[in-house]
């Protein structure tokens, strides 16, 4: 439970469990997106993209998706949600 916490950003923020490589692998029937946001202030796009590959094992980036807006902020699921449906589509 805790490792869910944490990889949702929930509190409390104690310091990070180790999470093996490929906890989400496709092959282990998981299936795992991430959103990085440009203006985003807690976590960089860098950051973001090598935490998708750590836990997915997938070097390739293809679970990963990137917005580039002014608006593209660390709740922008909350401020503006609108903008995120047609990204919606791409998540199976």
């Amino acid at each position: 439970m805790l490792v869910m916490m944490q990889i949702f950003g929930k509190p409390p923020f104690t310091e990070r469990l180790m999470i093996d490589p490929g906890i989400f692998d496709r092959w282990h029937g998981s299936s795992l997106s991430v959103i990085g946001f440009s203006q985003d202030s807690f976590y960089t796009p860098e950051g973001q993209l090598a935490t998708y590959k750590h836990l997915t094992g997938d070097p390739s980036g293809r679970g990963y998706f990137f917005i580039d807006a002014s608006d593209a902020v660390h709740g922008m699921y909350y401020s503006n949600p609108a903008a995120l449906i047609n990204l919606g589509n791409v998540f199976h």
